[in-house]
């Protein structure tokens, strides 16, 4: 398993720092990320998407549905590493 999360997170903090000058960088958090409770109760990368349709109603009309879902990744979509299945 890698440890990009906290690398990203500790590189974006670095930048922050530099961009501000004495200023006290806290609590810098990627937040589309996901602990599944698994054997091994692994941090993963999650992606979030919505979308917008047209659904019938039962009497014919059309009316537009909002859609959201979250989607695990498999592999770190920083360094390319499966993650580990359980």
């Amino acid at each position: 398993m890698c440890n990009c999360i906290s690398e990203v997170e500790k590189r974006i903090t670095e930048a922050i720092q530099k961009q501000n000058p004495g200023a006290i960088v806290t609590d810098v958090e990627l937040q589309n990320k996901g602990l599944l409770f698994t054997k091994n109760d692994s941090l993963r990368v999650t992606l979030e998407f919505e979308g917008k349709l047209n659904v019938s109603t039962k009497s014919g009309a059309i009316r537009a549905k909002k859609v959201k879902q979250t989607m695990v990744l498999s592999k770190c979509p920083f360094c390319g590493v499966e993650y580990e299945n359980d």
